[in-house]
C-alpha cells in the first residue's frame, strides 16, 4: 500500500483505525456532525445516511448482521485536494455465506473531518446478494 502523510489521508487512516478498534470517541472527532455516507447498490444496507448518528446506525447494522467478521483491509490510498480514494479488500461472513470483495471508498474532507463518503463494491451483485 502506498504511504501518504497529508492531513486528509491521515484523517482517513484515523477513521480506519477507529473502526478497527471500535473507538467511538475518535469516530466522533473524525466524522463531521453532518457527514453524508452513500452506500451503492440495492441491498438492505444500501442508501444514504445523513448525520453522524445515522452513519453510526449504519455501522451498528453491519455489526448486527455479521458480528465481528467485517473487515476493511486497506490496499491503496491516494489523496487529492479535498478527496481521499481508498481501495479495500472487504470481507465478512453471515449465515454460512462469505463475502470477499474489493471496495472503493471516496472520502471528502474539510478541516480534517470526513464530510462525505461514497462506498461501492467492484462486484456490486455479490455485495447486494450478501447483504440481501
Amino acid at each position: 500500500m502506498q504511504v501518504q502523510h497529508d492531513p486528509h489521508t491521515l484523517a482517513v487512516r484515523r477513521f480506519l483505525a477507529a473502526m478497527r478498534d471500535e473507538d467511538g470517541r475518535t469516530l466522533m472527532e473524525v466524522l463531521h456532525p453532518e457527514v453524508r455516507w452513500q452506500v451503492a447498490g440495492s441491498s438492505s444496507i444500501s442508501g444514504e445516511y445523513v448525520g453522524r448518528e445515522a452513519v453510526f446506525g449504519y455501522f451498528a447494522r453491519i455489526v448486527d448482521l455479521v458480528g465481528g467478521s467485517f473487515t476493511w483491509e486497506a490496499e491503496d490510498i491516494s489523496a487529492g485536494d479535498t478527496e481521499v480514494r481508498l481501495r479495500t479488500t472487504t470481507s465478512a461472513s453471515r449465515g454460512g455465506r462469505a463475502l470477499c470483495t474489493t471496495e472503493t471508498l471516496v472520502f471528502r474532507l474539510e478541516d480534517g473531518r470526513v464530510t462525505e463518503c461514497r462506498q461501492e463494491s467492484e462486484d456490486q451483485a455479490s455485495w447486494d446478494d450478501f447483504w440481501a
